[in-house]
């Protein structure tokens, strides 16, 4: 993909094309832009084609770029570190820069330190090197990033990110002592473009699986002409994770509470879980949810996903992907609660299609569910909502008095306006995975009166069915051991009851004596009568 270079003197100072590129369907450009009078923000619209004729290369066209095809579910752009183009994914949950491999003519800073995962986990540790920086027509001199190897099976496998979260939590920053070259490269932008309101916000639309276009948006310092309505929404405060100690620095992330029964599950009712830490809220009732466009799926505890999938007759989970696989043909609504309004998510976003989550794992006719069940984190959000959710609002980050040299008293915060329809999500769903035929009325015969079950007691049953032969052999052969087990037992006991009666002069199988009440005790057995009183 070709970086658009736009005049220095023209209305458009930055441009930026970030692409979503699953290998199945799905390809976004977003558009990064604004004016040095403030005006409208500029965007534009790019097409991308499905898998079978998606560009292998990056080309321009006369209509906009050819996008490349990638196999995984992450929004990317291109950057350029020194002059060297790399590929990055566009990340609210992290705050750092990092990119795989070498960097041609970066500087070592002489200091190794950990990237983290939004949850606060380490995903990998490596030098931080400096560099000139590209970026959406912005450049900053000597930006310090990560230089990490690629791991296969973690986050350093995708190539590069470019954190957009607050920029406290950046661990560069952390490790350079608050140094300029050390701040976050979203930090740095404000730092240098005072007039330009401290705000980012993210569109992204879905193919339907029938049409092959897709298009999003995301701007730096302006809101998307059509939304701007945006401004007055409910200002959604942020979550800040409790401290294991008074002198631990706060945390900031993009993350907030959910209202009470804040997930409404496929029957339209309160999913109920127990938030991972009750101090985060006065009531302890409400979950904290991190809004996260570096996230290919929505991540739940387990007992949250297996209330979404479990109820249906045909559900099954994958140990190995830690997804439940459900019929395509099944409409799977699942609802989001947050500062007093409701967010629909698309059933075509709750159920994929996609073939990087369905290739060599699904049957003919599955679709994997995106609210995958993992280990929440102490301290960490009880869910993340990434993209399968994100397609569904339009959001505004405010980073208020985060960036490091401002002078406002404002709280960071976070804004939502829903773009799904539950009546027109539903028609397309029909049109789409139905063909035209609506037959979801049949659905509620498969959710009445069935309690859904945890993924460990579902993938158990699920290991039982395909290995129903082996268990019972198995079954058998520990049945047999038992037995054998069971009969060497009373075997030794009797030799050692034997062995005592013997010791006492009685022979096994011999009748004992009987002895008159006013005889006295034979001397052997007074003998360990006297003993034993003694003991």
């Amino acid at each position: 993909m070709h970086r658009f270079e736009c005049p220095l003197l023209g209305p458009l100072q930055g441009l930026l094309t970030i692409v979503f590129m699953p290998r199945f369907c799905y390809a976004l450009a977003f558009v990064v832009a604004f004016h040095a009078s403030q005006a409208a923000a500029i965007h534009l619209n790019v097409r991308a084609d499905w898998p079978n004729v998606l560009a292998k290369s990056s080309t321009k066209t006369d209509t906009g770029f050819n996008l490349a095809e990638a196999d995984d579910l992450r929004y990317y752009t291109n950057i350029s570190l020194n002059g060297n183009q790399r590929t990055v994914y566009i990340d609210t949950g992290i705050s750092d820069l990092w990119v795989s491999n070498w960097v041609d003519g970066s500087k070592d800073l002489g200091t190794v330190a950990q990237l983290k995962t939004p949850t606060g986990e380490v995903a990998s540790e490596g030098p931080i090197k400096s560099a000139g920086l590209d970026f959406a027509g912005f450049t900053l001199n000597d930006q310090a990033f990560f230089e990490m190897v690629p791991s296969s099976g973690s986050i350093i496998s995708y190539g590069g990110g470019i954190g957009l979260g607050p920029p406290s939590l950046s661990s560069i920053d952390d490790a350079l002592g608050s140094k300029a070259v050390g701040k976050s490269v979203i930090d740095r932008i404000f730092t240098q473009n005072t007039s330009l309101p401290r705000i980012i916000t993210v569109l992204l639309n879905r193919t339907n699986e029938i049409d092959d276009a897709a298009s999003g948006h995301f701007t730096i310092g302006e809101t998307l002409a059509g939304f701007e309505r945006i401004a007055q929404q409910t200002k959604i405060t942020l979550a800040i994770p409790p401290k294991s100690s008074k002198k631990d620095p706060t945390i900031h992330r993009w993350q907030t509470l959910l209202d009470e029964d804040g997930i409404l599950g496929p029957d339209g009712l309160p999913i109920i879980s127990t938030p991972s830490n009750s101090a985060k809220s006065q009531n302890g009732r409400q979950l904290t949810a991190l809004f996260d466009t570096g996230s290919s799926l929505v991540q739940v505890s387990s007992p949250v996903a297996s209330s979404i999938y479990s109820r249906f007759k045909d559900a099954r989970f994958d140990d190995k992907r830690s997804l439940w696989y459900l019929p395509c043909d099944l409409e799977v609504n699942v609802t989001i609660k947050v500062a007093g309004s409701t967010f629909v998510i698309h059933p075509l976003d709750v159920l994929s299609a996609a073939t990087v989550l369905t290739n060599g794992t699904a049957q003919p006719g599955e679709c994997a569910g995106t609210f995958q069940p993992v280990d929440i984190i102490p301290h960490g959000p009880d869910l993340i909502l990434g993209a399968p959710f994100l397609r569904n609002v339009y959001i505004s980050y405010s980073y208020g008095n985060l960036i490091s040299d401002s002078k406002s008293t404002d709280d960071p915060y976070m804004q939502l306006i829903s773009t799904t329809n539950a009546s027109a999500a539903h028609l397309e769903f029909v049109r789409t995975r139905l063909n035209g035929v609506d037959t979801t009325g049949a659905q509620a015969a498969q959710m009445s009166n069935k309690t859904p079950v945890s993924a460990s007691v579902h993938s158990a049953h699920c290991f039982f069915t395909r290995n129903k032969t082996a268990v019972i052999a198995l079954s058998s052969i520990g049945g047999a051991v038992l037995l054998m087990l069971i009969a060497g037992t009373i075997i030794a006991v009797d030799r050692w009851r034997k062995a005592s009666r013997e010791a006492d002069g009685w022979r096994f199988g011999e009748i004992q004596p009987f002895f008159p009440v006013r005889e006295p005790t034979p001397p052997k057995k007074m003998a360990h009568i006297l003993q034993d009183d003694a003991n």
